[in-house]
Formats: C-alpha cells, sequence, structure tokens
C-alpha cells in the first residue's frame, strides 16, 4: 500500500500531543487556534494546509519531514521563516533544473492549480508532497524552512 502524508500527520501528531500531554483542547489553546479545528486535524481532514502545518510543526519544534512521518529525524536544522511560496516555488525549480512546463508535464498537478500559487494561494499537503517527490527535496527545503535539499 501507498504511503498517505496525511494519515502520517495526524498519527504524528496524536503523538506528538499525548508526548507533550496536550488534548485538543489544551493543544488548540497553546497554537491559537478552535478546539474543532484539531480536532478535524486530528480526525476528518481529507488534506492539509500549508500555513497551518508550518503552525504545527514551529509549536513543537519539529521539522515538516517529521510531521509527516516520512522522517525518523526530528529535527536537523534550525527553521528559517518560510518565504512566500508563490516566490520560492519559481526559485526551487530553478535550482532542481526543472521548469513549470515539465512539473505540470510530469506531475499531477494542474495548470490551474499551479496558477493559484503563482497568485498567492497556498499548496496543500498533498500537492507539496507531490512536487517535493517529484523534485527530489524535502517539504522543509521545498516551503524555504530549510536550506539544504
Amino acid at each position: 500500500m501507498e504511503y498517505d502524508v496525511v494519515n502520517g500527520v495526524k498519527a504524528a501528531l496524536k503523538e506528538l500531543m499525548s508526548d507533550n500531554g496536550l488534548n485538543a483542547t489544551s493543544f488548540a489553546k497553546a497554537v491559537n487556534v478552535n478546539v474543532f479545528v484539531v480536532r478535524k486535524w486530528l480526525n476528518r481532514v481529507k488534506d492539509f494546509k500549508l500555513k497551518s502545518l508550518v503552525k504545527v510543526a514551529d509549536f513543537f519544534g519539529c521539522s515538516l519531514e517529521y510531521l509527516c512521518g516520512k522522517s525518523d529525524v526530528f529535527l536537523s536544522y534550525r527553521p528559517q521563516p518560510m518565504p512566500p511560496f508563490n516566490e520560492w516555488i519559481k526559485n526551487v525549480l530553478r535550482i532542481c533544473g526543472k521548469s513549470s512546463y515539465r512539473l505540470l508535464s510530469d506531475t499531477s498537478i494542474s495548470p490551474s492549480q499551479y496558477n493559484s500559487w503563482l497568485h498567492g494561494t497556498m499548496p496543500l499537503l498533498t500537492s507539496l508532497e507531490v512536487v517535493a517527490e517529484y523534485l527530489n527535496v524535502t517539504l522543509d527545503y521545498l516551503v524555504g524552512r530549510a536550506n539544504c535539499l
């Protein structure tokens, strides 16, 4: 069975909350979100917004890779403030030697989806996973939290 990055986040989040003695209410208060949002993250969400992922990773001081269950390393770099994704994705493509045309041709990312990113919409986790896998970079590098591939 193929790895499900969304369920990876749910499992890691439950474990991190448990390890830190947090329930949904105390965690919601700590990260300044409604408790219903936390419950949705834990149970019903089908995908995660980038902003939510970064908020959770920053709170626990872990990498996105760890939070998604893709790495056993909690954190191997000092997180940087995340640059605007619409600017950063163009840099990452250039650094990796790929064009937006190749990205759209070789992956399931649609032109309208990519265009919405360029106009400021934040990508969802499942889309980030597709791009990170295609470019062979970490999620943290892809969103500008880490300065190494």
